[in-house]
């Protein structure tokens, strides 16, 4: 029985722990989310350097969404496959990149417009690529592997 009653006591406190930062979103942010992104799942809320931030399932895709403190939508960030990647950007990967192994690849949009962010490793080194819509490549960041 007092190790029953132990075992209680420690998942209380363990859930106790996991749920101590959580701050439920104001209805706006859920409002703004539905709207922009009908039928969300795995919803998760946190703070984000003075933002709020939604990561989500959508569309089969691991999705992130800031919001202001007005819960509007400032911008997202979603994982892509290479398939998924627009053929202006692939064309200046392989060009530029010929033998580069994608090791992470995502699309980000906010007021600015589209960008596409691309990791790949290319003989042993590793490098952070953005993209713009065009294909035209914007910046590249070395990365440590």
């Amino acid at each position: 029985m007092k190790k029953i009653i132990l075992s209680i006591a420690a998942v209380v406190i363990a859930a106790s722990s996991v749920f101590a930062g959580f701050k439920p979103v104001e209805p706006s942010y859920e409002q703004s989310l539905q709207h922009s992104f009908r039928g969300a799942k795995a919803v998760k809320w946190s703070d984000d350097q003075g933002f709020t931030r939604a990561t989500f399932e959508y569309g089969g895709s691991r999705t992130i969404a800031w919001f202001n403190s007005n819960g509007e939508l400032l911008g997202y960030a979603r994982n892509l496959s290479q398939q998924q990647l627009p053929l202006a950007v692939l064309s200046t990967l392989n060009k530029k990149y010929a033998n580069a192994d994608i090791l992470e690849s995502y699309e980000v949009s906010n007021e600015l417009g589209c960008a596409y962010k691309i990791s790949v490793n290319v003989k042993g080194k590793a490098y952070k690529l953005s993209f713009l819509s065009d294909g035209s490549l914007e910046s590249v960041d070395k990365l440590v592997l």
